[in-house]
């Protein structure tokens, strides 16, 4: 008896998560929040599952993320009327102008973060021939790992938010961040690299837009391949891991003075590797729309 409820509870759960649409809730959930939405997403194929998250998480996320930041401002201010009083939010961002700063860069990753997503979803398909995109364009392998992965980040960042005023903790979240970061990017390399390297997904003479195909992975190659994005991300775990060995000091020799040099070497960090990654995603951009417009 109880194997069959836990059998029906996992099925289920497998039918809300995407895994299996032919059950009636499900259906109508999923119609649902294309109402809603007004957004025609799907679980049909990894891309579509992988819009569906990136949905979710942009929009939701968003709203966690200020959530989270209106939490700390009532938690600090609540004596003097918290967040219901517009001088208790000037009054908190000038008290805590450091945190702040970082908890505004903080939110700025996470929708950069968004943004990445969905420009490397939107140009993949663009870099193989009709009909033979890779059925597990994005890298899922397990729906409900990448369900809770998208959720588990957006945790680290309301985090993040949370604990921006403890740069002790702070650095060490971005710290394990950075070091997911650096092997995801070294597993998207590997994985691209595998898919370009496979005759049967190449574009041949013939194909549909040819020409423009190889033109098009000519500039993902670029970006992907030419661009040191693993030196880029070994520096930003570096940084953090600097950031917070400083405010370890600071912390075992009883002083706060060493957490200004932390906030400082984390901030410039982010901005560092934030500032590389936007300027090298907008160029493979512009490039490849450079490319699209001469088709059109």
């Amino acid at each position: 008896m109880f194997q069959t409820v836990t059998r029906r509870a996992g099925d289920f759960w497998k039918a809300l998560v995407g895994l299996n649409t032919k059950y009636f809730i499900a259906r109508k959930l999923l119609n649902f929040f294309k109402f809603w939405t007004v957004q025609n997403l799907g679980f049909d194929t990894a891309e579509a599952y992988l819009k569906f998250l990136d949905y979710i998480a942009s929009w939701v996320g968003t709203g966690v993320l200020f959530g989270a930041f209106s939490a700390k401002v009532q938690m600090s201010t609540y004596p003097k009327g918290g967040i219901l009083h517009l001088a208790n939010w000037v009054s908190f961002v000038v008290d805590t102008a450091l945190p702040c700063f970082l908890m505004f860069l903080f939110a700025c990753i996470y929708l950069l973060s968004r943004q990445s997503v969905r420009l490397e979803l939107a140009i993949g398909p663009k870099l193989f021939p009709d009909g033979r995109v890779p059925t597990d364009w994005g890298g899922v392998k397990n729906r409900v790992i990448a369900f809770f992965s998208v959720i588990a980040f957006l945790i680290l960042y309301v985090a993040l938010i949370l604990f921006a005023d403890n740069i002790k903790i702070a650095s060490l979240i971005m710290l394990i961040i950075a070091c997911n970061d650096w092997r995801t990017r070294y597993l998207i390399e590997t994985g691209i690299k595998r898919y370009f390297s496979d005759d049967y997904y190449a574009p041949h003479p013939g194909d549909k837009d040819y020409d423009v195909i190889e033109e098009r992975r000519v500039v993902a190659k670029e970006f992907l391949f030419d661009k040191p994005h693993l030196c880029k991300e070994s520096g930003r775990v570096a940084g953090c891991g600097i950031a917070f060995a400083v405010s370890i000091v600071g912390y075992v020799n009883g002083t706060d003075r060493l957490n200004v040099f932390a906030y400082v070497i984390l901030i410039a960090t982010l901005i560092a590797n934030e500032f590389f990654s936007v300027r090298w995603r907008s160029g493979m951009y512009w490039n490849l729309k450079a490319i699209d417009d001469k088709k059109g």
